[in-house]
């Protein structure tokens, strides 16, 4: 209880020192647009003055008008049509000054002979009118559907768009006007082009008509694609054009043929050679469409050879780190590709923010490759804050260190503390182990967790190596680690197991993600699977094998509505009964804002009569969820978690059945979705509850 009023204490000090720092301010002050805006507006004058949020800065007039103005054009890109800023210039004097500036924008200061200089400026806006899209109506295009047509101009994705979500300027509409083409044009309408249209503005509300008429024209096809070679003679062979005969021509087609020559010639060693392109129209067909022989000419320019590899700054990295990214050597044909492929593998390393590459030239045939480093700290010590509705609040601090022994390896120190848990890791990191797929790591760490029905107190120490595959998305790795496990539960009497524990086991993991995103999956899916080996003869005092497998499915469905599928499965083995062969704490325990939400963490799993979980030995999960997109940052949920249970493994997880059904509201966020979601368990067992409330931040699955 003392360690939980401490952390208390630490944790309420932390949250009441944030709004105290983030009241600090300079002497240049924004209001009237709302206080997350104004702080937003106070950022990009303080980026645009070259300051800090909170520096103070030195102030003129002539420098406060420009800061007017930027405030005028950035509420007219924003869609107000007559925006007006009022400046109120405070005086060394202790006098003040009003300013008032709008459109048409004239200065203000001009008139004024001041001779005492201007301490702060007070900045209040009133936007005035928004010009938004009540509606656009297009005509002459049948490529794209109406509803496609509409998103060009009106956010779709929401069932409700805000007016500010819409707003008009003709700026915005030239730019969307320009997607509309681009969009025509990779569809083969090389000629597309708006004809007409007609923009009626309501001066009272702000409700912006908009009627476009566009010419699509006919649609263009690729006939014959020829090659032709300056200087061509028998000892440079020539790259053989892809059979392209009546694919639809567009950019995207013709950028793919001209970086296929190009690439061609560059791995030769022609870092030089440029191509362009001539194309010849053909007849109309008897369906309109005009068929385009294209003509690629391509000047290879000299020859070259690599004289060198060099390094700025020097002494960054060990010679033979450089030498193994890269994999260039002097003498060999200067190939453009491979040397950006090196200048990837060094930024891959983790400790440079940026590496450039420079091809230098030297005498006739020959060329350096100069790489610049610009190094990340090689220092930090980052302060961490969360929240989750079993834990509750969350404190920790990072520590990084790059770079070390200019080979590039780094190590970090994780130090967590919450309501329910004490948590220390450090993790050492070998990027590029003998390949530059391959990392290699080493873990320790302990924790100690209170857990719903027990205590448990761990220790480990963990080596391995990970690789990422080819494959998008893909990445296996392979660990072996040992471990100490202690648990203090008040179960021992009702269910027998392994209290304390010393497990080695060799771990392998496989993932393969194609989701569209991991904080905001909309589409695609992911799978992963993992299998634990423990035995007597890694080192260990315990023999079995976990094995986990999962994946999720996400899909839009139309109209602001997308469905979240979400399911795992893991059972555990063991040739001698479990209650001698498997620690307490390598059982399941589901349950919570990622698992079945009607629970608790840990809840959702067999119980013994009084109540107590204990664990299962198998499980299998599934979550389904359809998300309502309301607004743009902003969603409703209907969910329903079910899960099998197998207190002992005799067959599929079908012991008990658990069950729950939901609703949720999700915030997006630079850091993923917060969520607030209510799961009611819709056949609770004697001990459940009726369901559960979860605050949490991040996807479930």
């Amino acid at each position: 209880m003392k360690r939980i009023r401490w952390i208390k204490w630490v944790l309420t000090g932390v949250l009441l020192s944030l709004p105290v720092a983030a009241l600090a301010q300079s002497n240049v002050e924004v209001t009237g647009l709302g206080f997350l805006k104004n702080l937003e507006v106070d950022k990009r004058l303080a980026f645009l003055s070259g300051l800090e949020e909170s520096e103070r800065k030195e102030l003129d007039l002539v420098e406060i008008e420009d800061l007017a103005y930027i405030l005028i054009q950035l509420l007219r890109k924003e869609g107000f049509a007559d925006p007006q800023v009022t400046g109120t210039v405070g005086l060394a004097d202790d006098s003040e000054v009003e300013l008032v500036w709008e459109l048409p924008f004239t200065s203000k200061v001009e008139q004024l002979d001041l001779q005492v200089r201007p301490t702060f400026v007070r900045f209040k806006c009133r936007p005035g009118r928004l010009n938004y899209y009540e509606s656009v109506r297009v005509t002459g295009v049948q490529a794209i559907d109406a509803d496609t047509l509409q998103s060009f101009f009106i956010p779709k994705g929401v069932l409700f768009t805000r007016r500010k979500d819409r707003a008009f300027t003709m700026g915005n509409l030239d730019s969307r006007l320009g997607r509309l083409l681009s969009a025509l044009r990779s569809k083969g309408f090389a000629l597309a082009r708006v004809v007409n249209k007609e923009v009626q503005v309501n001066e009272l509300s702000g409700a912006v008509s908009v009627v476009i008429e566009v010419d699509e024209g006919p649609v263009h096809q690729v006939g014959k694609i020829t090659l032709v070679v300056k200087g061509h003679d028998e000892s440079m062979p020539s790259p053989r054009p892809a059979e392209r005969t009546g694919a639809v021509l567009n950019t995207l087609l013709i950028r793919e043929e001209r970086q296929v020559f190009l690439n061609e010639f560059f791995h030769r060693g022609y870092p030089d050679a440029t191509i362009r392109l001539e194309k010849q129209s053909g007849e109309v067909d008897d369906s309109g469409r005009i068929k385009v022989d294209l003509e690629f000419v391509l000047d290879p320019g000299p020859q070259v050879k690599l004289e060198r590899l060099v390094f700025e700054p020097e002494g960054l990295l060990h010679h033979s780190v450089l030498k193994r990214q890269t994999r260039l050597k002097p003498g060999q044909d200067y190939d453009l590709l491979e040397v950006e492929e090196g200048r990837r593998r060094l930024l891959s390393l983790g400790v440079f923010k940026d590496v450039s590459v420079e091809h230098r030239e030297l005498e006739s045939g020959q060329r350096q490759a100069v790489y610049t480093f610009h190094p990340s700290p090689r220092k930090t010590l980052r302060m961490q804050l969360g929240y989750g509705s079993y834990e509750l609040g969350r404190i920790g601090v990072r520590w990084d260190h790059l770079n070390l022994w200019g080979r590039a390896h780094r190590y970090e120190i994780h130090l967590k503390q919450s309501f329910k848990s004490t948590n220390f890791n450090g993790t050492y990191v070998v990027p590029s182990f003998f390949s530059s797929r391959v990392t290699a790591y080493a873990r320790a760490e302990y924790e100690f967790r209170e857990e719903i029905s027990f205590d448990r107190t761990g220790s480990s120490l963990v080596f391995g190596i990970s690789k990422k595959l080819q494959f998008p998305g893909a990445e296996i790795s392979l660990e072996y680690g040992i471990e100490k496990q202690d648990t203090t539960r008040g179960s021992e009497d009702e269910f027998e197991s392994l209290d304390q524990a010393r497990v080695a086991s060799l771990s392998l993991r496989a993932i393969l993600d194609r989701r569209d995103s991991v904080l905001y999956p909309t589409e695609g899916f992911d799978l992963s699977s993992s299998i634990k080996i423990a035995s007597d003869y890694l080192g260990g005092d315990t023999n079995f094998q976990k094995m986990e497998f999962s994946s999720s499915y996400h899909k839009y469905l139309g109209s602001s509505l997308y469905l979240h599928v979400g399911m795992r499965y893991g059972i555990i083995f063991s040739e001698s009964p479990s209650s001698t062969s498997l620690p307490f704490t390598e059982r399941f325990f589901p349950g919570g804002e990622n698992s079945v939400r009607g629970y608790k963490r840990g809840e959702a799993t067999s119980v013994t009569a009084q109540g107590d979980s204990i664990g299962s030995e198998a499980f299998a999960l599934a979550n389904i969820e359809l998300e309502q997109r309301i607004f743009r940052n902003f969603s409703v949920v209907v969910f329903w978690d079910g899960i099998g249970l197998e207190e002992t493994v005799g067959g599929f997880p079908d012991e008990e059945f658990l069950q729950s059904a939901g609703i949720g509201l999700r915030w997006r966020t630079a850091v993923g979705p917060v969520r607030l979601e209510y799961g009611h368990n819709l056949d609770p067992r004697r001990y459940d509850p009726d369901g559960s409330v979860h605050l949490s931040v991040g996807f479930p699955f």
